[in-house]
């Protein structure tokens, strides 16, 4: 006798579409939505429904069916696993005649995580047979996702492709101005370009590269004409073809990328003969083969390399800062130079007092001590100014790699505070001494300024906006009490005064229309410069003094600009603000525009706000997803978070573009994130500027011209300025960026 299933049984689970693939990213969408992915012409032309459609595409066990669907999707509709799914489905076919994926679109997901894969798809037959875009759109479009990892890749590219060889080593060009890596596959391959076989044998812990001596040799000594390095910028495609060419370059003038790796390596007897030749090519300086080989020498210690330096010596070169034979053999420890290297260091030579320090480290303390602690303010800005060149971390110079470190600033802080300096001194001793930017330091400035202090066109006493940042972050109520203090005697310095107040937020400005000033007299004249703009028809300038009453409500400044961003600004919202509700306001505003992104919504962590992120990011077909996930990973949602952040390491070209510096930071959090953001200078500018806001490391750290140093890499240069600090860095209004904490 059969029995009758329990009332309280639970229904058994409708069985999965057989349809569907086992993974299926999450979601596993309807039957409607399965049938209508089948059936194109059951698509409707666009909206929600067509894009959930071809979504549930994606997840078809038929590859032929999805691929259909995944060429007709758009990089904003379309979430982290859509994204390599997307890849997967068209890497083989994008690049075929008659494909129905769109480069374009295709370009704009695909990940650096993915790059290797494109290139092992591109059709081996030589371009345009069987390309269905130009292979050099093909190729170099996509130097936006490229790595520093990917350089072998390029390489192989270059072996593999007939014709596609100029627009492959191209990119290897341009990842080289940004890092080190690879240095042996890149100068081994570009030797087997220039039609000479590599040298056999590995490098060893010292001697010149064999296959760096092999390049040297080809471009510099070898009869034929001078050829451009490797990695020489790539040409400008902007440049119009019929342009006259540059001026052909000097003799002897090496790439940075080259000229970096012959600085960093550490010569050997075998090597002097070498070196010698290479000393003769062109003019002798920092940036030809011939200074750089002169300074190998220099770090060399046989009767050979001192004799090939002796040679070189100009003796017509007026000072031994134009003459890099003796600057090396100075680099040696040679007495009879050390006395000459000296003087110049102390007159403010950066590059001498560089090699001072590596050569003769404590004469150098010596006479840093005389002139920063001891010295006339003269004296005390020749050496700060050239220190500050070379020895803060991040800094832009880095000749020949001399190696300053050598001299020790121990107890420096301690002998600066004794005695007691002026405070322009002071401060600036704090921003390019190490271990000197301490709380100590910064209290001791700030409680030393005195009327004048700030005056610009004092150059041997110039206190600018990094000293003010210093003073800001380690000595913030000291700083303002001075400043407030030069305001009101309205002296020759009020004007930077009243500028840094400003940035400050700090009543004694002066400024009544600045919302960063949160004073009643502030709220009130605002309030009163709305209503006056408000009108029927608002008048022009009432949008930014409503951001600008709202900041001085309290609303976050980021949040405060959807009052200029906002398609519609109800009245409810202009009444709420009115009444000195900014964050009232700030909601109404969301609820009239449900559909627009507003800026940086997420700093305000609400309910609401969450629930209108969340509902902006469910409807696809707006084409707001990743803006919605990055404010909600921004507030600490796990699940956004999770998808957003992994979309950043996959390195998503359009993504990562659209993304804001307080994006890109999860709210700031620079713990998490920047090393990341760090790591990605070993790649290229796409990896880090962004179309929306710029260049994340400029804009968080302020490092300035990151990328045009040709002395280190930008990555070099951020990760000596982040570990300086330990990662602890702090916001300093005054530079508009992050500063290292005062210890």
């Amino acid at each position: 006798m059969e029995r009758a299933p329990r009332a309280d049984a639970p229904a058994a689970a409708p069985a999965r579409d057989a349809r569907l693939r086992d993974d299926c990213g999450g979601w596993e969408p309807s039957t409607a939505l399965i049938d209508a992915a089948l059936a194109p012409d059951l698509l409707p032309a666009e909206g929600a429904l067509r894009v959930d459609a071809l979504r549930a595409g994606l997840r078809l066990r038929d590859d032929a069916a999805a691929r259909r669907c995944a060429a007709r999707l758009e990089w904003t509709w379309i979430d982290r696993w859509e994204c390599a799914r997307c890849v997967d489905l068209l890497v083989d076919h994008v690049m075929r005649p008659g494909t129905e994926a769109d480069f374009e679109e295709f370009r704009s997901y695909i990940g650096s995580v993915e790059l290797g894969r494109y290139f092992g798809a591109l059709p081996k037959a030589p371009p345009p047979d069987e390309w269905a875009v130009d292979p050099v759109a093909a190729i170099g479009q996509m130097h936006r996702v490229a790595k520093a990892e990917h350089i072998p890749d390029y390489l192989a590219l270059a072996d593999r492709i007939p014709g596609v060889a100029d627009t492959a080593w191209s990119d290897v060009s341009l990842l080289g101005m940004w890092n080190d890596a690879f240095r042996e596959e890149i100068q081994r391959g570009w030797l087997r370009r220039s039609g000479v076989a590599p040298p056999v044998g590995e490098p060893q812990a010292v001697g010149l590269s064999p296959s760096l001596a092999a390049c040297l040799r080809r471009d510099f000594l070898d009869p034929a004409p001078q050829r451009d390095p490797p990695l020489d910028p790539p040409p400008d495609p902007s440049v119009d073809p019929s342009t006259p060419p540059p001026p052909a370059r000097p003799q002897g003038t090496m790439s940075d990328w080259d000229r970096r790796w012959l600085w960093e390596s550490s010569p050997s007897p075998a090597d002097t003969s070498l070196l010698a030749e290479l000393s003769g090519v062109g003019d002798p300086h920092e940036g030809t083969v011939s200074g750089a080989a002169l300074m190998l020498l220099g770090r060399m210690g046989d009767a050979a390399s001192e004799a090939a330096l002796r040679e070189r010596v100009d003796i017509r070169a007026e000072s031994i800062g134009d003459d890099v034979a003796r600057m090396a053999l100075a680099r040696r420890g040679d007495g009879e130079y050390a006395d000459v290297v000296e003087e110049a260091a102390r007159g403010g030579d950066a590059i001498l007092l560089a090699l001072l320090m590596e050569a003769y480290p404590k004469r150098a303390r010596t006479l840093i001590e005389d002139a920063v602690v001891r010295g006339t303010d003269t004296d005390a800005a020749n050496v700060l100014d050239a220190l500050a060149k070379f020895v803060p971390p991040g800094a832009w110079h880095d000749w020949y790699r001399l190696d300053w470190r050598r001299t020790s600033f121990e107890g420096f802080e301690r002998l600066a505070l004794e005695a007691r300096l002026p405070a322009p001194r002071l401060a600036r001793i704090g921003t390019t001494i190490p271990g000197c930017r301490t709380r100590a330091v910064a209290l001791a400035a700030a409680r030393a300024l005195r009327a004048g202090d700030l005056r610009e066109e004092d150059v041997a006493n110039s206190f600018g906006e990094d000293e003010a940042a210093f003073l800001e972050t380690g000595a913030g109520e000291e700083l303002a009490a001075a400043l407030r203090a030069f305001a009101a005697a309205g002296g020759q310095d009020a004007d930077a005064a009243r500028s840094w107040l400003e940035l400050l937020g700090d009543p004694a400005c002066g400024r009544v229309d600045l919302g960063l000033v949160r004073t009643p007299e502030v709220r009130a004249h605002l309030t009163a410069e709305v209503r006056k703009l408000r009108g029927p028809e608002p008048a022009e300038g009432f949008r930014s003094a409503a951001m600008e009453l709202a900041v001085a409500h309290g609303l976050p400044e980021g949040a405060a600009w959807a009052f200029t961003s906002a398609d519609a600004l109800p009245d409810a919202a202009c009444d709420l603000l009115l009444a000195g509700d900014a964050h009232g306001a700030f909601l109404s505003l969301l609820d009239a525009n449900p559909d627009t992104p507003l800026g940086d919504v997420g700093e305000v962590d609400h309910p609401r706000v969450r629930e209108w992120l969340a509902s902006l990011r469910a409807r696809r077909h707006l084409g707001h997803y990743w803006y919605a996930t990055a404010q909600l990973a921004a507030m600490g949602d796990p699940a956004a978070r999770a998808e957003w952040w992994g979309a950043m390491q996959d390195g998503r070209y359009r993504i990562v573009d659209g993304g804001s510096a307080f994006e890109r930071t999860l709210g700031w959090r620079l713990a998490e994130t920047i090393p990341f953001w760090i790591s990605e200078l070993k790649s290229q500018c796409c990896r880090i500027v962004t179309g929306s806001e710029g260049d994340i490391i400029e804009d968080v750290l302020g490092i300035d011209d990151g990328y045009t140093s040709p002395f280190r890499t930008y990555h070099d240069r951020a990760k000596e300025l982040w570990d300086s600090a330990g990662g602890d860095f702090v916001r300093s209004r005054i530079a508009g960026h992050f500063v290292p904490r005062p210890r």
